[in-house]
């Protein structure tokens, strides 16, 4: 909700393809984002609020809150406002046909930063908000983050026939995040701040009851 109201907040975040057949499958009910300003090293919770506060005396204000509703971009098309729009991420048209790669090619898919929230689908009940580096996610926290299991192992060891580590949810969650974050400033290795929070998925009616109450 509202820093200073009981109002419901609706907050836009743009998933992948990947992340949104993890919500529609019910696998994903956590998401992570990188603050575009960084902490100075460590950060304290006021009590009572949804701020931190870092050595330096930066102040850091949950951009959504328990109650809040986060609302997924995705890429998407309407070629006609006539009929409800198609979601590249289900692969199947407006008629419920499975899309051919051909196909795929052809339709004129825009970027899903561009969506506008009437055409979203996948509307997030904020259930809890914190503030946490990256690295520091628990294995069932990865797990809620749709990732899935996988292991590391260079080349040497493979070559040598040795025997495989075991997979975590951590090590998927990890390479979903380098995928996403590695060629910029918030990179795995730098082990960046960001606002973690958890949902469950809700209707459109039940949006707008919320929003009401």
């Amino acid at each position: 909700m509202n820093q200073n109201s009981n109002k419901v907040k609706w907050y836009p975040r743009l998933l992948t393809g990947e992340m949104v057949r993890a919500v529609l499958s019910g696998h994903k009910t956590a998401t992570r984002w990188p603050l575009r300003k960084q902490p100075v090293e460590d950060v304290a919770k006021r009590k009572g609020e949804w701020v931190w506060e870092d050595v330096d005396g930066n102040i850091f204000r949950a951009p959504v809150r328990p109650g809040d509703v986060i609302w997924v971009r995705e890429a998407w098309s309407q070629e006609n406002a006539a009929f409800p729009p198609v979601y590249r991420a289900d692969g199947i048209d407006m008629l419920g046909n499975q899309w051919t790669e051909e196909a795929l090619s052809e339709v004129r898919w825009r970027p899903g930063i561009h969506m506008p929230r009437k055409c979203a689908r996948l509307l997030l009940r904020v259930t809890d908000v914190k503030l946490i580096r990256v690295q520091d996610i628990s294995e069932p926290e990865a797990q809620a983050e749709g990732s899935m299991p996988e292991f590391e192992m260079n080349a040497a060891d493979f070559i040598k026939g040795e025997r495989c580590p075991t997979s975590t949810y951590f090590l998927g969650f990890k390479h979903i995040w380098q995928q996403l974050y590695d060629s910029g400033p918030h990179a795995w290795n730098v082990n960046p701040w960001v606002w973690a929070a958890s949902f469950h998925r809700i209707s459109w009616d039940e949006a707008r009851e919320a929003c009401r109450g």
